[in-house]
């Protein structure tokens, strides 16, 4: 369940060292330390596409609800020129393509954002041979206009709001009748997220949560 409250732009570093702060997909991609061939970085970490073997695509993508807004990421793309390539996608439609070896700097790329459900995509695409330079991309400093909002990251329950924000949990079995999740009582930290363990059992009733912002 989704209550609404406002803008909060979100920021994804990559600093936890792994795809936990956000209900991350990822085929191939991974979170490292970015590699001292590359400059520009904010941080430490950085998500970048990991080894791609030939005629193979590595997909890292993210489905949130966001408001109406901007959003933007910094990226390196360092590849064989016009054959491989990093590709952006929302909601499957194309919004910008980069190759070559012409940086191994991070640039900023900032995209509009609609309101409502969205899935994001970055996808390194190779071509049936050859590989130049680092044969990588590299994202980060991922920036959204998030909607208030919950969800299950490696089984706990995550809201998202603006950081430094009251949080209440709540769970329900018909949408109709609310109570306070034990331990859902809180405030969201400096990246605007608030974690809550799950008590449902195997075998229970099925129960839809929703987050307060106060």
């Amino acid at each position: 369940m989704v209550a609404k409250f406002g803008t909060a732009i979100y920021a994804e570093d990559f600093e936890s060292g792994g795809l936990t702060n956000l209900p991350w997909v990822t085929s191939g991609w991974v979170v490292q330390p970015t590699t001292p061939a590359v400059s520009g970085g904010q941080l430490v970490y950085s998500a970048n596409s990991g080894s791609t073997a030939n005629r193979a695509t590595n997909t890292l993508s993210l489905q949130l609800n966001t408001l109406q807004g901007t959003g933007s990421f910094d990226y390196v793309v360092n590849c064989e020129q016009f054959f491989d390539r990093l590709i952006f996608k929302v909601n499957g439609e194309l919004r910008g393509t980069w190759t070559g070896l012409g940086s191994t700097q991070f640039g900023t790329f900032t995209f509009d954002v609609t309101e409502g459900l969205n899935k994001f995509e970055w996808q390194y695409i190779k071509d049936n041979a050859i590989a130049a330079g680092l044969d990588q991309a590299f994202i980060d400093a991922l920036k959204l206009p998030v909607a208030p909002q919950i969800t299950v990251i490696e089984g706990d329950l995550v809201a998202m709001a603006a950081s430094n924000k009251g949080v209440s949990i709540e769970s329900s079995t018909d949408l109709t009748h609310w109570t306070p999740v034990s331990g859902g009582e809180g405030s969201t930290d400096s990246k605007g997220l608030f974690r809550s363990k799950i008590s449902q059992s195997a075998g229970s009733t099925t129960k839809f949560y929703r987050v307060r912002i106060h």
